[in-house]
């Protein structure tokens, strides 16, 4: 579509990467709305607006933005916030259903993190109570559209995982280990080339975190669920950490 708009003239594809970038920072607001939306607490109200701005100005979405064919990251994120927002909604379970399997394929066809949906989706069924007979119509459904995806990439491409893909998982456990602190410090912290300098910002942090953690606790003592949304913002926030833990 943009080479048809534009041949091969830069602005326009970069245009198309901003306009998904924002259109992500929409929906991320829409979605912290709904989650928090049973919540009268005037303290919350401008909560989703905040997580909307730190999704903005994040830098380390700067790949997806000026990589041209970094879109595809910023387009798997799309179509996952729409699953989301489609599983917290009031449509009809079969509707939910639908749209989430139409999400979670066309994602997967704009990048590899998009198989992390039904992971993302966990929380969301949980405290919505769904049905044991509807989990496993999303479970059948959407290990139908996985299933497709690959079929697909073998059909096209030769294989199922390219060799990028491949090389992912070749690496140790300690590998993967040290990259749960590189990834949970990247949350909040720019990069430095001084490593010992970094250490102790990573130890601050995990300092004030403890603090802030330990406090909201006490706070939300009794209120159940304010804790049910912040523990499901903490299980997507490391669920969508693994891409940064296994192929950072």
């Amino acid at each position: 579509m943009d080479h048809y708009l534009f041949g091969v003239a830069p602005e326009g594809y970069r245009a198309f990467n901003v306009m998904v970038h924002g259109f992500n920072v929409f929906l991320v607001v829409v979605l912290l709305q709904r989650l928090v939306e049973n919540d009268s607490r005037r303290e919350l109200r401008s909560a989703p607006y905040i997580a909307g701005l730190l999704f903005l100005c994040y830098p380390f979405h700067n790949e997806a933005l000026i990589w041209i064919v970094g879109r595809g990251a910023s387009m798997a994120t799309l179509f996952a916030l729409l699953a989301l927002l489609t599983l917290s909604s009031n449509l009809t379970e079969k509707w939910k259903l639908t749209l989430s399997t139409a999400c979670l394929f066309l994602g997967l066809l704009a990048y590899e993190s998009a198989f992390l949906i039904p992971a993302l989706a966990v929380p969301i069924l949980v405290y919505r109570k769904v049905a044991v007979r509807s989990l496993i119509s999303y479970a059948v459904h959407w290990s139908i559209a996985i299933g497709a995806n690959l079929i697909l990439r073998h059909h096209f491409a030769g294989s199922a995982v390219n060799e990028y893909g491949s090389g992912i998982l070749q690496h140790g456990w300690a590998n993967y280990i040290q990259n749960v602190p590189k990834a949970l410090g990247r949350l909040f912290l720019p990069p430095d080339p001084n490593s010992r300098f970094q250490l102790y910002l990573f130890i601050t942090l995990l300092f004030i975190l403890n603090v802030v953690g330990t406090r909201l606790w006490r706070r939300t003592n009794g209120l159940t669920d304010l804790r049910k949304t912040v523990a499901s913002l903490a299980w997507m926030i490391a669920t969508s950490m693994i891409v940064a833990i296994v192929a950072g």
